[in-house]
C-alpha cells in the first residue's frame, strides 16, 4: 500500500506568549498545498531566537530560505537546501555590515535552525544554538549541535545534517530555555503522551505560570505519521485480487468437501482466464466487479439429467416452431396457429428466466463486501485524522472506532490481509494517543520465577536497594532479582521454619516478614545483606491474622515505620521505630472526625500522605486523617476492573519530577495506569497485548525511569 509522510504538529510561538523578553523567539512553518511543490520539495520548518530588535532580520531569513529552496523543483532537495541557505548567509551578512554602519555595533548572537522534510529524508542546520531531539520508540536523542551547527562566533549556515525518519518519530525543535521551565523527562512525558498540540498548550501553560520568567522560548513539535492511499487498482492489482480471491474460495470448497461424504465425485476445478494484452494495451484503472475472475462451484452430476431434458425439449421446440412458420408462410396452415406458438414461446421464456434466476442466485461476493468495508473504514480513518487536526478529539474517536469496527469486517473476508492489518495498526495507534495509552510490543520478562520453582505463585513485589524481592505464600519461599543484572535466586526457601509468612514489606535494606502460626502473628526481619532473619517485637492483638495489606514508609530521617490494614477490625494499624525494635501499636484513624472505611481496601501507598485503593477501583487520599474530598481519578474512558495494586513515590526535596505520579495495576484491563497526585488526571496508560494477563503487584523507579511488573510468576521491566 501506498504511503505519503505527513506530520501532526504542535507549536509555541515565544513572541506571543504575555511575558516581555529581550528575545524575538519564534518558529515558521511552511507545508506546501500544491500537490507537485509537495512532492518535490516536502515542508520547511524554521525556529529561532534572535534579539527583539532583529525582528526585520528574522522575517528576511524566512521569506529567503522559503523563496529559493522552492523555486527550481527540478533540482535536488539537498541542492537546493544548500542554495538558500547560502542565499540567507548573504541576506546575514548585508545586515551585519548594515547594522555596523547605522548603530557602530556588531551582530548581535543568533540562533536559528532549519528543517527540512521532504519524504522520509531529514535535513537540519543550524546557526547557534537551537535544540532538536528525536523521540523513537520511546527513546529521546538529540540531533542538533553535532553536525548541524556553526561554530561558535559563526554568524552562518555551516553545515546540513541529514537522517532518514520514520512514521511514529518526533521531531522537537525548541529553544534550550525551555528547559528553564521544566527538566527534560517531564518535557519528553508530555510531547509522547499527548497529540502535538494538546502537548504545546500544556508546556505553554507550564512557561506562563512561572512568574520570574524573563525569557519566552519557542518550541515545534513534528510527529510523524503517514496517509493511506486507495489501494492500488490497476491491472497487478486486480490481479492480485483475482487470485487472492480464487485462493480463498478454493479453501472454502476445500473445507466443505472435508465436512461432507463425496467420495463419488470428481474434485471441482476451479480455472480463470486472463485477457492476454498486447505491448502497447494498457487496460484502464477499474474496481473489482463481482463476477471478475469468479467461477460458482457447480454440480454437474446432480443436474446432468434435468439439464440434458430441458436442452433436448427446448430443441425439439424450436425446430417445429420453424417448420410450422414455415408451413404459414408457404399457405399450407392457417396463421391462427401461430397465437397459440406464441404463447407457449412466452411461457417458456419465462420458465428459463426463472429457471436462471434460481441457478444464478449466490451468497453476497467477497470482494465486493472487502471493497465496501475497507473503503468505509478508509472513510472514517480519513476523517478521523481530519477532525484530529482541528483537535475535535470526541468526534476524532468515533470515528476511529467506526473505522475499526468496518476494518475488522474486511479482515474477517481474508482478502486484503496486508491492507487491512496495516489499517487496523494505524487505526489503534490513534485510538492509543487519545487514550494515552503506550503499547508494549514484544515485551519480555526479564525473570520468571517458575525457572527455579515449578508452579510458583508469587504474590507481591518489594524492593530493598538494587534487588527486588517476591514472596511465594503458597510453597512459603522468598525470590530474590538483582536490579543490575537481572539475576534471580532464591533467597529463602522455607522461609520460617513452623510458620507461615503471608505478607512483606521492605526498607532500603530490610525485609519485613509478617508470619502466623494459628492465631498468632509475628513479624521478622529479614537483613539480605547478612542472610539473617529475626523476630521484632510488636505488641500484636487479635485478629491479626486477618490482616490483608502490610506496607512500611521510611521519612527522610530514615526512620521506617509498619503500617497493617486491618479489614475485620476496619484499622490501620502503624507501628513507630523505639530503638531497634518498634512502639506499642496505634490505630492511624482513631481520632478522625470521620474514620475511614478499611473493609474493601485492596492496597495502600504511603508517601507522607496515605493513599487507599479499594476494590471498586476508586482511590482515597489522606493528609494525616483527613480524606481530601476534592480527589477524584480522572480521566478514564475504561473504568478500572480489579485493581490488585498501588504505588507512589516519597517527594524528594524541590524536584519536580519525583513523587508525582501515582501507579496503579488494573487488572481486568490488563494495563498499568499512572495518575497525577495533583488533580487526579490520568496522564499515561501502559498496555502489552500479550504479556500483562495476571497483574499481581507492580515497583517503580522514578530515578532510573523504570517501571517492574508482575505478572504471574513473570517480572517485566519497562522504561518509562
Amino acid at each position: 500500500m501506498a504511503q505519503r509522510i505527513t506530520t501532526f504538529i504542535g507549536k509555541i510561538i515565544g513572541s506571543r506568549l504575555p511575558i516581555k523578553s529581550p528575545i524575538w523567539s519564534t518558529v515558521y512553518v511552511y507545508e506546501p498545498t500544491i500537490d507537485r511543490v509537495a512532492e518535490a520539495r516536502g515542508n520547511l520548518y524554521i525556529a529561532m531566537d534572535i534579539p527583539a530588535e532583529y525582528e526585520d532580520l528574522a522575517t528576511t531569513i524566512i521569506n529567503s530560505v522559503r523563496e529559493e529552496y522552492y523555486r527550481e523543483l527540478e533540482l535536488d532537495p539537498l541542492q537546493s537546501l544548500e542554495e538558500a541557505l547560502s542565499h540567507a548567509n548573504k541576506k546575514i551578512d548585508e545586515y551585519g555590515k548594515k547594522i555596523i554602519t547605522e548603530r557602530q555595533e556588531t551582530l548581535k548572537t543568533l540562533n536559528i535552525a532549519c528543517t527540512i522534510l521532504c519524504h522520509q529524508d531529514l535535513h537540519l542546520a543550524q546557526i547557534g544554538n537551537i535544540d532538536t531531539y528525536l523521540i523513537r520508540k520511546g527513546r529521546l536523542n538529540k540531533i542538533s549541535n553535532i553536525n548541524t551547527a556553526s561554530g561558535k562566533d559563526i554568524q552562518s549556515f555551516q553545515n546540513i545534517a541529514s537522517g532518514k525518519i520514520e512514521v511514529g518519530d518526533i521531531v522537537t525543535i525548541s529553544s534550550p530555555k525551555i528547559f528553564e521551565f521544566m527538566p527534560l523527562s517531564q518535557f519528553k512525558e508530555i510531547i509522547t503522551t499527548c497529540y502535538p498540540t494538546v502537548a504545546a498548550s500544556r508546556i505553554s501553560e507550564i512557561i506562563t505560570k512561572k512568574e520570574s520568567a524573563k525569557i519566552a522560548p519557542s518550541l515545534l513539535i513534528l510527529e510523524i505519521n503517514t496517509d493511506i492511499k486507495e489501494r492500488g487498482t490497476g491491472p497487478e492489482a486486480v490481479d492480485q485480487t483475482i487470485d487472492k480471491q480464487l485462493k480463498h474460495e478454493k479453501d472454502e470448497i476445500a473445507q466443505s468437501l472435508t465436512t461432507q461424504d463425496h467420495s463419488d465425485l470428481p474434485p471441482p476445478e476451479m480455472t480463470v482466464e486472463t485477457p492476454v494484452l498486447s505491448g502497447d494495451e494498457t487496460p484502464p484503472p477499474r474496481r473489482l466487479y463481482a463476477d471478475e475472475g469468479k467461477t460458482h462451484p457447480f454440480s454437474p452430476l446432480k443436474t446432468k439429467n434435468s439439464i440434458l431434458d430441458i436442452l433436448g425439449t427446448i430443441g425439439n421446440s424450436t425446430m417445429g416452431l420453424l417448420s410450422l412458420i414455415g408451413r404459414v408462410a408457404s399457405g399450407k396452415e392457417s396463421p391462427a396457429k401461430l397465437s397459440k406458438v406464441f404463447l407457449i414461446v412466452g411461457l417458456c421464456i419465462v420458465g428459463v428466466g426463472g429457471f436462471r434466476a434460481m441457478t444464478t442466485h449466490q451468497k453476497p461476493n467477497p470482494v465486493i463486501e472487502t471493497n465496501k468495508a475497507f473503503d468505509e473504514a478508509y472513510a472514517n480513518f480519513t476523517q478521523a485524522r481530519d477532525v484530529l487536526r482541528n483537535n475535535d478529539f470526541v468526534n476524532a474517536r468515533e470515528y476511529l472506532l467506526a473505522a475499526q469496527t468496518k476494518a475488522q469486517e474486511a479482515a474477517s473476508l481474508g482478502l486484503y490481509p496486508d491492507e487491512t492489518t496495516q489499517l487496523l495498526a494505524n487505526i489503534q495507534k490513534e485510538l492509543d494517543k487519545l487514550d494515552g495509552v503506550t503499547r508494549l510490543e514484544n515485551l519480555q520478562p526479564i525473570a520468571d520465577t517458575d525457572s527455579l520453582f515449578a508452579n510458583s505463585n508469587p504474590i507481591n513485589i518489594e524492593a530493598t536497594a538494587d534487588s527486588l524481592f517476591m514472596l511465594d505464600s503458597t510453597n512459603q519461599k522468598l525470590y530474590q532479582l538483582t536490579r543490575s543484572n537481572q539475576q534471580l535466586l532464591l533467597a529463602k526457601g522455607p522461609i520460617i521454619a513452623d510458620k507461615q509468612v503471608k505478607l512483606t514489606a521492605t526498607s532500603s535494606d530490610s525485609v519485613y516478614l509478617y508470619a502466623t502460626l494459628g492465631t498468632e502473628a509475628t513479624v521478622a526481619r529479614y537483613e539480605p545483606a547478612k542472610d539473617t532473619i529475626k523476630d521484632v517485637e510488636v505488641a500484636f492483638s487479635n485478629p491479626w491474622e486477618k490482616a490483608n495489606v502490610i506496607t512500611s514508609w521510611t521519612d527522610t530521617s530514615n526512620n521506617t515505620r509498619l503500617y497493617f490494614v486491618d479489614t475485620t477490625g476496619n484499622a490501620l494499624w502503624r507501628y513507630r521505630p523505639s530503638g531497634l525494635n518498634f512502639a506499642q501499636a496505634e490505630n492511624y484513624f482513631k481520632d478522625a472526625a470521620t474514620p475511614p472505611d478499611m473493609t474493601q481496601v485492596v492496597d495502600i501507598a504511603i508517601d507522607g500522605n496515605i493513599w487507599m485503593l479499594n476494590r471498586t477501583g476508586d482511590v482515597k487520599k489522606f493528609t494525616g486523617t483527613t480524606e481530601d474530598t476534592e480527589f477524584k481519578l480522572k480521566g478514564l474512558k475504561v473504568a478500572i476492573s480489579d485493581p490488585t495494586a498501588l504505588f507512589s513515590v516519597t517527594p524528594q526535596g524541590t524536584s519536580d519530577v519525583i513523587g508525582k505520579k501515582l501507579y496503579l495495576a488494573d487488572a481486568g484491563n490488563e494495563r498499568v495506569l499512572v495518575f497525577s497526585k495533583e488533580d487526579g488526571h490520568l496522564t499515561k496508560i501502559y498496555a502489552a497485548n500479550s504479556a500483562f494477563t495476571d497483574i499481581r503487584d507492580l515497583f517503580v523507579d522514578e530515578v532510573t525511569n523504570m517501571l517492574y511488573v508482575l505478572d504471574g510468576s513473570k517480572v517485566y521491566k519497562i522504561e518509562m
